[in-house]
């Protein structure tokens, strides 16, 4: 197992039993080598955004503890656990909540993260339950419910900035990470994987879903080698909305939708955690914001595509501006098709807001978003036929919509954004020398 280079510290036991981490932390000074504060500084948002902010942050507001992933849920999930620590960094550095509100959250998050039981021994697993802190699957409680390694990037991206922003907490942050098995959870080519359960076994296989290529670079910030880009290949293609797509292979079979892109752009200004630019993702950006624009100004259809939660079946809809080659496309992940849930999505109208301030389109998504707030966050979206809420709450959405406020007064959020290339050891990941051959689990037969 590849592991980080790392000091103990002897505070941990006291974060087990922390309100606040300037209690907790006492006396921890020991910093991991190559960890540097950026003067990140705090934002004064406009009194409109600022609105905003708190109406996102209320979705995380209650103090004890992690917040589940679907509002009245019991689980959670370290793309969820991701997303509240972007939240809380976001709602402090915006002046919605103090310094102790701040310490007490972020202690309890470290906390969980300390002391969570691993999926199969090796790697976060994909459901926690929220009260007790055990795996769960639900609805079977206590079992193993495999891991996902889009799950664990947005994880590892903000545990990142975390250790950047705030370096008294370096080396805790480190050892949380040591635990975790990382290569695991990549191919031989450096692709994301998922295990998942059965008959009492894991079994792994290439993971899709559409933040592939966001969710490596999780992995990249703590040094270890991931795939480059997918060459930009227009030899086999398909046009949609008058645009030229290149037809979907490999990592680009996924869904293509706007959060993950502008995710890219908010958080690495499309240069990737390892320093690659990003300029293919880029690319697919321009693509997918563009034809949502055009839909609507041929067809008079408001168009904000991404993947959402619903509170019936199906609970996951993939909204997509294609998918598997289908333009439009909006489906459950399996073979059901459901063109009559497509929705004018609260990310995607926020992300689209992000990566073209100023444009038409974006101001008239951004009104629509602001029907989405509601007493305790704002909620997925609306439906494109005949207007109904979904009113659905997640931490996806309301840490999305922080992150965007603060995009938008602070620029890049990833630390490294806006630096020169500094090389694969980030962290002292061992040299980054890649992920050695490891014994791979079953393959399901």
């Amino acid at each position: 197992m590849t592991r980080l280079s790392r000091r103990r510290v002897g505070a941990v036991t006291a974060l087990g039993a922390a309100l606040g981490l300037a209690a907790a932390l006492g006396g921890c000074g020991t910093v991991v080598r190559e960890v540097r504060k950026d003067a990140t500084g705090m934002v004064s948002p406009p009194p409109s955004d600022m609105a905003r902010a708190r109406d996102a942050w209320s979705y995380f507001d209650p103090g004890d503890g992690v917040r589940p992933s679907v509002a009245g849920g019991t689980f959670t999930s370290p793309a969820t656990l991701g997303d509240q620590l972007a939240a809380t960094i976001a709602a402090f550095r915006m002046g919605v909540i103090d310094q102790h509100a701040f310490d007490s959250r972020i202690a309890r998050i470290l906390r969980f993260l300390d002391t969570a039981p691993l999926s199969g021994g090796v790697l976060p697993g994909r459901y926690y339950d929220v009260a007790s802190g055990r795996l769960t699957n639900p609805p079977t409680l206590d079992a193993d419910p495999g891991w996902s390694a889009a799950q664990i990037g947005r994880l590892l991206v903000w545990l990142r900035i975390l250790a950047e922003e705030q370096p008294r907490l370096a080396s805790l942050i480190a050892q949380i990470v040591g635990r975790w098995n990382l290569c695991r959870a990549l191919s031989p080519e450096g692709r994301p994987l998922s295990a998942f359960a059965a008959g009492g076994r894991l079994y792994e296989s290439p993971e899709g879903g559409g933040y592939g290529d966001y969710a490596l670079q999780g992995f990249a910030a703590w040094g270890v080698r991931i795939a480059p880009e997918t060459p930009w290949n227009d030899e086999f293609s398909l046009t949609i909305e008058g645009l030229v797509f290149p037809l979907p292979y490999r990592a680009k079979a996924e869904p293509l939708m706007t959060a993950p892109f502008a995710l890219l752009g908010m958080e690495f200004n499309w240069v990737g955690a390892g320093g690659a630019p990003l300029t293919v993702n880029r690319r697919w950006a321009d693509l997918v914001l563009e034809a949502q624009r055009r839909r609507f100004v041929r067809a008079k259809i408001l168009t904000a595509r991404n993947d959402f939660l619903r509170g019936s079946d199906p609970y996951l809809v993939y909204d997509t501006v294609m998918s598997a080659g289908y333009p439009w496309s909006t489906t459950d992940g399996g073979v059901g098709v459901h063109a009559d849930l497509a929705l004018v999505s609260t990310r995607a109208a926020y992300g689209y807001w992000a990566l073209r301030p100023g444009d038409s389109y974006a101001a008239r998504l951004l009104k629509s978003a602001d029907a989405a707030r509601k007493p305790g966050g704002l909620n997925e979206g609306h439906y494109e036929a005949g207007g109904k809420d979904e009113p659905t709450q997640t931490a996806a959405t309301n840490a999305f919509v922080l992150e965007t406020l603060l995009y938008r007064q602070a620029g890049p959020l990833y630390p490294g954004a806006a630096r020169a290339k500094r090389g694969p050891g980030l962290m002292d990941f061992n040299g980054a020398q890649g992920c050695e051959a490891h014994a791979p689990a079953a393959k399901h037969p």
